[in-house]
């Protein structure tokens, strides 16, 4: 919701407004410190009653020093995003003994985006090949150390829309070698085919990094060669619109509670939206407009389970993962539900949230 008469007389694409918003939340804005953090305060006024809470900062750092945060106070509510340490220090009881922790299944999905518009990429054999060629089984186990859940189609697993009978592509790299011979691979670049994937600058290191380590490995056995280049992330997201790229890396989030995967996919979206494949196919164009049409959910979950289909058979963006999201804050913190901060959070959220007195 936004407020008409603040934007009188000005660009709503460049006003100064869209960095101070105004809202009708439980907090309101107070401060951005660009690239440091946002001040938030409680809202007097807000409908259900002002918050509990005060304040509330959210600091912006490195998802790998957040554990580091939380310890030395700097944080009262942290992301573990390291496997290890969730493996780790995150279950001695030293630390359990100071903080609450909880592991949820997340509204997201990683993927690696295969530009359905390049060269050999344009062939979904191509495409195929390349996914039974990276070891995703692998990557979950000893990578995320069991922390996420393997994914066939462009759903999250905390929706309804994905037909459960459709299991993701095993590791095969027989399989891809194959296919990659049916597409007259084996002929281009010396028998080499070069494959770059593009990833924000923030993924370097680890759980990234051994990640890419494994999948190197398991393509170079059936000749392709895997460089990664990292880039800011205005340079990123030029390039993922301008669909300069072989390959990207992102996870994927839902803007609305609703399992439709249209944006990703719909060939409407290759020009100015987010479906940066560019893949098209009627067929799947079709499916996505009848569901959207739908009023009834046994429709549009067949009309989804059409899609899923046909999504397994054409592979124009490789499933890697599900994660889950591993938290931990301070035990002052009272009635905190991690999915508060999720992408969809549920009413009423962060508003419940209080702090306990110093010995309670």
């Amino acid at each position: 919701i936004v407020p008409r008469h603040a934007f009188v007389d000005q660009d709503f694409r460049t006003s100064e407004l869209n960095r101070a918003p105004i809202g009708t939340g439980p907090f309101r804005f107070v401060r951005w410190v660009q690239a440091r953090s946002i001040t938030l305060e409680a809202n007097p006024t807000y409908w259900m009653g002002r918050p509990k809470l005060d304040r509330v900062e959210v600091t912006f750092l490195p998802l790998d020093q957040q554990l580091r945060a939380l310890r030395d106070g700097k944080l009262d509510f942290a992301q573990i995003t390291q496997p290890d340490d969730w493996g780790g220090e995150v279950q001695t009881p030293e630390f359990r003994s100071a903080y609450e922790t909880a592991a949820v299944a997340a509204s997201s999905f990683s993927v690696l985006a295969w530009n359905c518009q390049r060269g050999l990429l344009a062939d979904k054999r191509v495409r195929t090949a390349l996914t039974s060629a990276l070891n995703r089984p692998r990557v979950i186990e000893d990578v995320m150390k069991g922390g996420a859940r393997p994914v066939s189609g462009p759903f999250y697993t905390t929706m309804w829309g994905a037909d459960p009978d459709i299991a993701p592509l095993p590791f095969d790299l027989t399989k891809a070698a194959t296919l990659l011979e049916q597409a007259g691979v084996a002929a281009v670049a010396s028998k080499r085919l070069p494959l770059e994937i593009l990833a924000l600058e923030g993924r370097r290191g680890a759980p990234f990094d051994q990640m890419m380590a494994i999948f190197r490995n398991d393509l170079e056995v059936v000749g392709v060669d895997l460089k990664v280049t990292f880039l800011a992330p205005a340079a990123f997201v030029d390039r993922l619109h301008r669909h300069d790229f072989d390959a990207a890396f992102y996870g994927w989030y839902p803007d609305i509670a609703d399992p439709g995967p249209a944006a990703l996919l719909h060939s409407a979206q290759i020009a100015d939206g987010t479906n940066f494949a560019g893949y098209a196919n009627p067929a799947v164009d079709r499916l996505l407009e009848a569901a959207d049409r739908a009023t009834d959910r046994a429709a549009r979950k067949k009309a989804f389970f059409a899609v899923h289909r046909i999504f397994h058979e054409d592979q124009p963006y490789t499933v890697l993962y599900a994660p889950e999201s591993h938290f931990a804050w301070s035990r002052r913190l009272r009635q905190v539900n991690p999915i508060d901060v999720d992408a969809l959070p549920p009413f009423p959220g962060v508003h419940g949230w209080w702090v306990a007195k110093a010995g309670a």
